[in-house]
């Protein structure tokens, strides 16, 4: 309450009001001698002692905000202590309770928390430990492309890609919730990361029979070149579940660098717009895809850790969605 100091000092003032109160009326029934000068004396002494004890209070409650503070702050017992010191001894029960509880509750965070990272620590490490087989599965895939039949192969390596990818997911999403993320931020061409970007999805591209449409101009932007290959991946992922013909990208240069995909396939409802950076969401079209939710999530995350604005919006019969990079002079 922001003037509770003036609740706390009610009563103290109240009965210092009636005391000189009824003192001056006695004095007045005795006729004391000088009783205007000593009723001066006792307004004067009423209002310092009113004054003194509002700031006795204000600083009282100020030393117990602060001990409060470093008391959920800390945890410890010098700070546990000190306000029980402060808040009289009737309140030591109550802090104590308190005290024992926060220290479960924070040894039971800091075991969760272990747990998490060994438990993301392990996904890690299983994930790279697959890329090892997939790459000798790709390789023998290519060194045996001439015995095989074309329709077998094509199919195996959409599924290698298809594996790739998910992969590439799951390592990125262990790594959105880790603390520290290491960056290689430097100058960048958009137009390698996308071309480099589209070698691996061919083949699902081809047998979809879809057209790509490739206005992106040869432009600098600052960014992590993994990363930016991760979500461009990710916007073409869910760029090819959607789309039925065509997938354009095409880069705009105004004051900051705008890359835009966008497909031709089933559009978002107005619902979905609403929550789709979401974690899991999949949607309305949901039904029409594999989806997990994870990828656009994954996109708008590693996006705002690296300054990347994200837009979406449905214009022309298109889904688009847009990455927005500051200006490279701002640097």
């Amino acid at each position: 309450m922001k003037y509770s100091f003036l609740k706390n000092s009610a009563k103290p003032i109240i009965i210092l009001i009636i005391s000189v109160f009824v003192f001056s009326l006695l004095m007045k029934v005795l006729k004391i001698e000088n009783f205007d000068t000593i009723f001066i004396f006792l307004i004067l002494f009423l209002l310092i002692s009113i004054f003194t004890l509002l700031i006795s209070e204000i600083n009282r409650q100020k030393r117990i905000r602060k001990l409060v503070h470093r008391f959920y702050e800390d945890t410890d017992f010098s700070s546990r202590d000190k306000l029980i010191e402060e808040l009289g001894i009737d309140y030591k029960p109550l802090v104590e309770s308190v005290f024992y509880n926060q220290k479960k509750l924070l040894s039971k965070f800091e075991y969760n928390r272990s747990e998490l990272i060994n438990y993301r620590d392990i996904i890690e490490k299983w994930a790279h430990d697959i890329k090892t087989p997939l790459a000798a599965s790709s390789l023998v895939l290519d060194n045996n492309k001439s015995n095989m039949d074309d329709d077998l192969y094509q199919r195996l390596n959409i599924s290698n890609q298809q594996i790739k990818n998910k992969l590439d997911t799951v390592l990125y999403y262990a790594r959105a919730n880790s603390s520290k993320k290491d960056y290689d931020i430097k100058k960048l061409k958009i137009k390698d990361v996308l071309d480099n970007t589209l070698i691996d999805f061919y083949p699902i591209i081809m047998e979809k029979e879809l057209r790509i449409i490739n206005n992106v101009s040869d432009v600098d932007v600052i960014c992590d070149y993994n990363t930016l290959s991760f979500i461009i991946s990710q916007l073409l992922s869910n760029s090819i579940k959607y789309a039925e013909n065509v997938i354009t990208f095409k880069t705009i240069e105004d004051n900051d660098v705008i890359f835009k995909i966008s497909n031709d396939g089933h559009m978002p409802s107005n619902r979905d717009m609403a929550f789709l950076f979401d974690k899991s969401y999949t949607g309305s079209n949901s039904h029409l895809s594999e989806s997990t939710g994870l990828g656009l999530y994954l996109v708008k995350s590693f996006a705002d850790d690296l300054g990347i604005g994200v837009h979406a919006y449905v214009a022309g019969g298109k889904f688009n969605i847009e990455l927005s990079f500051r200006d490279i002079n701002a640097f």
